[in-house]
């Protein structure tokens, strides 16, 4: 027998004396052929191995002469077995099943129409196990699933190397050759050195070297965890945004070592982007190197790469720093974003170069490659989105109006304000209010903080917002009883600020203004002729009045109300009390005048002495005149009669409310 390359020379065959694998890679399987001539008379027995890295089994007995049979053949010998059974199946349905369908409204004929069954071959469970995947990303899936299985199986050896000759024994007809293949099986790299040995019954061992060289790593990134894009080149650590001041960011990514050897991995961190201290010096070191046998060119540029130096201070750190990971082994590595930098976006490097530990170099330093990560972070600012109208201060402001009465329309006490978290960050706070205000419900679309259920107040107002939710606040003015002067003057306007404070969890606080504006009516009188007496007060002189009631005079006296608010107000009676005095040689001839006036309110009678509901608006149904309420006070004498009129009015405001008027007739009749 003899070995040779399955090439075709025309003068004559090539005795093949190496078996080389050059390029091989790790975790990749290299194949390589050669065939085998029977040049005698007799049938041949053989048996062809690796000598050094031979598999410790083969999967079963008949994979000695075919250790795996053709997928190709599998399939289509169970699908010739199911076609078959399949055709049997629909020929016997044909001559006896009848499918019979419901009577149709439509159509009584319908019901009497057969159905055949489908002449093609169904599918079976088989072919669905044999052969589940058929488009292309599936036999892509396939066969990569079917090649880790392989090559679990027959690196049992421990070696990280596996030779596998197919077929490795049979029988060789004579005069006949057979094509054998190798198939280079492995989890390790370097440069490694067997033999092949062909065994033939009868006849003598033939070894033929075999040469390997395998580049790569034994280290890799699983593509099976999660917390790392591999759609990305290098694959990135994306850690969450965060907010200013909020801790610090953990995620873990695993590192494989997927050799027979330990490998020792010593991590490096590069900053990159705006926010860090970058490295402004040469990138490159220049030199120039003359080109041997060129004469056209005889110099060229060599530009050799200056790695820059490590960064100490980065916000991103690796945990542990240097390990090493044992064969076949897989170590965790936790990757740490501080926050406590500047607001804004950062990126890094992380950089590996594996090597393998003193106890496995005996040879030559063996180039495991270079590991690379990236890592990205953020750092954001805790903000919240206030739907409120932003004044010149950078804040947003929310105004309340009160009312001494809660009735006719009047504004509410209370107002929500909806707090938006639009930033991708979770953002933690607690509410608070400052001064006349308080927080009476709130609502959230967000789960409930750890922490909630701890608080004793009746209200809650801690949260724990993630991205895209929100959280209202409902807020009360906290309302001063109308009767109390001192915390609510007798003015028209009195403004109260406080705010809604947002405390975020990293010690920063946004806040929300809060106006509260306290309006009282103000009502004015109006009346024709009238003048101002000794007090600036308005007074109106009836002059003498006859007791003939046909006789009797009368005024209009006008009301506006020049404030936004509705009013309230009814007509009461003030005793007039007499002015003292020293001696009626120091009066004047009008204080005698008035001095001998007595106070008689029932003199002046009124068509309308109280309003007890809101101001209607300017144009509308004018209100029945009353003639029965009347001022209730009277006096003796037929002398002059003076009234004094005093307005006490209240009312809450209605948005659609403007400044009306009303007007009431007094009559003055004298007593009987």
């Amino acid at each position: 027998m003899s070995l040779k390359r399955s090439i075709a020379i025309k003068s004559r065959d090539l005795q093949l004396k190496e078996l080389n694998f050059c390029n091989a890679t790790i975790n990749k399987t290299t194949i390589r052929k050669f065939v085998v001539r029977n040049n005698s008379g007799i049938k041949a027995a053989f048996y062809i191995h690796s000598k050094n890295y031979e598999p410790v089994q083969y999967p079963n007995v008949e994979a000695t002469a075919e250790p795996f049979r053709n997928e190709e053949n599998k399939v289509s010998e169970s699908s010739k077995h199911s076609l078959a059974e399949a055709s049997e199946m629909s020929r016997a349905s044909r001559s006896s099943k009848v499918v019979k369908l419901a009577a149709s409204t439509r159509s009584k004929s319908m019901g009497k129409k057969k159905v055949h069954a489908l002449r093609h071959p169904m599918l079976t469970a088989a072919h669905e196990q044999e052969k589940k995947f058929t488009s292309a990303i599936g036999e892509t899936y396939t066969a990569t699933k079917r090649l880790a299985e392989e090559q679990a199986f027959y690196l049992q050896n421990n070696k990280g190397l596996a030779i596998v000759c197919q077929p490795c024994k049979g029988e060789l007809a004579p005069h006949s050759e057979m094509v054998v293949t190798v198939t280079l099986y492995n989890n390790t790299c370097g440069r490694y050195e067997d033999r092949i040995v062909s065994e033939v019954k009868g006849l003598d061992r033939v070894e033929m070297p075999v040469s390997i060289d395998i580049k790569g790593s034994p280290i890799a990134i699983p593509s099976d965890q999660v917390g790392v894009y591999f759609n990305e080149d290098p694959p990135a650590v994306i850690m969450k945004a965060s907010m200013q001041n909020a801790g610090k960011v953990t995620k873990s990514f695993k590192i494989k070592n997927a050799g027979v050897q330990s490998v020792a991995i010593d991590w490096k961190v590069f900053d990159l982007g705006t926010h860090t201290k970058a490295n402004h010096g040469d990138l490159f070191k220049l030199s120039f190197v003359r080109n041997e046998g060129n004469v056209a060119v005889p110099y060229s540029v060599d530009y050799g790469f200056i790695e820059p130096e490590e960064s100490r201070s980065s916000l991103f750190t690796v945990a542990p720093k240097s390990t090493v990971i044992g064969a076949k082994q897989k170590a965790t590595f936790e990757v740490t974003f501080d926050t406590s930098g500047h607001v804004g976006e950062y990126s890094a490097l992380i950089q590996a170069c594996p090597k393998l530990t003193k106890e496995n170099t005996s040879g030559p330093d063996i180039n495991l490659g270079v590991i690379y990560l990236a890592l990205r972070g953020e750092i954001l600012k805790a903000h919240l989105i206030v739907d409120k109208k932003m004044q010149r201060d950078g804040k947003p402001h929310l105004q309340f109006e009160i009312w001494p009465n809660n009735d006719c329309g009047a504004p509410q006490l209370s107002k929500k304000i909806p707090l938006i978290n639009e930033s991708p960050a979770d953002i933690a706070l607690i509410l608070a209010t400052t001064g006349p205000f308080s927080i009476v419900s709130t609502f959230t679309n967000a789960p409930p903080h750890p922490l909630a259920k701890e608080t004793s107040q009746h209200v809650q107002t801690l949260f724990n917002l993630l991205p895209g939710t929100f959280v209202e606040a409902e807020c009360k003015v906290l309302k001063p009883s109308p009767d109390d002067l001192s915390q609510w003057p007798l003015v028209e306007k009195m403004t109260k600020h406080g705010t809604l404070a947002l405390n975020y969890s990293n010690k920063t606080a946004e806040s929300v203004v809060l106006e509260a504006n306290f309006l009282r009516p103000h009502i004015t009188i109006h009346i024709k002729d009238s003048r101002k007496n000794d007090l600036a007060e308005d007074e109106f002189d009836f002059g003498t009045v006859y007791i003939d009631k046909e006789r009797a005079k009368e005024v209009i006296v006008y009301l506006k109300n020049e404030s936004i608010a509705v009013a309230k107000w009814s007509l009461n009676h003030v005793i007039t009390q007499p002015k003292p005095v020293l001696g009626y040689k120091t009066i004047t001839k009008l204080e005698k005048e008035n001095k001998e006036k007595k106070d008689d309110e029932s003199v002046f009678v009124f068509s309308v002495s109280e309003v007890i509901d809101c101001l209607k608006l300017v144009g509308s149904t004018p209100r029945p005149v009353n003639r029965n309420r009347v001022g209730s006070s009277r006096a003796v004498g037929g002398c002059h009669r003076k009234g004094c009129v005093h307005l006490l009015s209240s009312a809450p405001r209605n948005p659609r409310q403007v400044h009306s008027k009303r007007c009431l007739t007094l009559v003055a009749q004298e007593a009987d």
